[in-house]
């Protein structure tokens, strides 16, 4: 009996091993989204709708970041400071695209506030 549980246990064993292989080789070649990240606003175009959704998460994030440099997750905080500087390029790109008045006037805004954000995170952020 005691011989039979143990062929089972090796049979479950291998199995699990051979799926759990195959989908994580699937998973590692999976993509969420088709954005291209270069450096570059010109590769991933935003929407204005877009935009206002990241300009309020970024002022929203300020505070974890608060509490992440304060546990030492450094890792968290330089990806916020990446994520801003991305934001501001991305910004400065849709202000010499946009045409409407009214819309560039927002656009205007929304980038002189993230670069009063951009100064006092990596002011106030990135120091020990």
């Amino acid at each position: 009996m005691l011989d039979r549980r143990k062929i089972f246990v090796n049979i479950c064993i291998s199995v699990y091993l051979a799926m759990s292989s195959k989908t994580a080789s699937l998973r590692r070649h999976h993509r969420k989204t088709n954005k291209k990240h270069c450096g570059t606003s010109e590769c991933a175009l935003v929407t204005h709708h877009g935009i206002a959704g990241w300009y309020k998460h970024l002022f929203e994030e300020l505070g974890w970041m608060i509490l992440a440099k304060k546990r030492g997750m450094m890792d968290k905080v330089g990806t916020y400071l990446h994520s801003l500087q991305r934001f501001k390029n991305s910004i400065e790109y849709k202000i010499s695209t946009t045409q409407e008045r009214d819309r560039k006037q927002d656009l205007q805004i929304m980038h002189s506030n993230i670069c009063v954000l951009l100064d006092h995170a990596e002011r106030d952020l990135t120091k020990n």
